[in-house]
């Protein structure tokens, strides 16, 4: 079983042929169990990737204090919609103002993949 740090808080993944007895949720977050359930379809890996992004956002909003907004699935929903666009247009900037440098450009790749292992 796979877990995943949340702002400090270990998370289980869980993946699951259904959740809660349906077979049309694709995935839940149990926050105070610290759970994410997952369905997947190999056929529709993009639906799952996104799933998982959704999934993160109520865990991530739910960490950061924010309780109300991490189960307001419109709130959510638009989160996972605009991940990609807003991390696009942040390289994109990145990219432009380092884009003549090579010692910037590896310094913006380490610092990227710091944030990314959230260190």
């Amino acid at each position: 079983m796979k877990s995943v740090n949340i702002k400090g808080r270990k998370y289980k993944v869980i993946w699951t042929d259904e959740i809660g007895g349906n077979s049309s949720i694709a995935g839940r977050t149990k926050m105070v169990l610290k759970e994410i359930l997952l369905t997947e379809d190999k056929d529709m890996f993009e639906e799952t990737c996104l799933t998982i992004i959704h999934e993160l956002m109520h865990a991530h909003l739910y960490e950061c204090g924010l309780v109300e907004e991490s189960v307001d699935e419109s709130m959510v929903s638009w989160f996972h919609v605009n991940f990609f666009s807003i991390l696009n247009s942040f390289l994109d900037i990145v990219k432009s103002r380092y884009k003549d440098n090579e010692a910037d450009l590896k310094n913006v790749q380490h610092t990227l993949n710091r944030f990314i292992k959230g260190k």
